[in-house]
């Protein structure tokens, strides 16, 4: 992850957009922990720098997600168009999103 400074940021944003999207129960979890999410359980919020999202994570979120689990991914700033090309809109959470 990130910095000390930018994870502290993220996990409070991630706090306060659960709380946005009326989410009372949640996981969050890291870039390091996608592998291990399945398609059941709570809802996710996955934080990340904008420089840890690739295609490759998009990819495994894209494959939980269409599993059926709801989550969020949680970022500083928007990543490259190539990584958000995989993901609905409404899962991108970073300054300046729109959902």
């Amino acid at each position: 992850m990130a910095d000390d400074r930018t994870r502290d940021r993220l996990m409070f944003g991630a706090g306060a957009e659960a709380r946005r999207r009326g989410l009372a129960e949640f996981d969050v979890v890291t870039i390091d922990e996608i592998d291990g999410l399945t398609p059941a359980g709570r809802p996710v919020l996955i934080v990340a720098s904008a420089e840890e999202l690739s295609s490759q994570v998009a990819w495994k979120v894209a494959a939980v997600l269409g599993a059926g689990r709801e989550l969020l991914v949680v970022s500083d700033r928007a990543p490259e168009q190539t990584v958000l090309q995989w993901l609905p809109e409404q899962v991108w959470s970073y300054p300046g999103a729109t959902s």
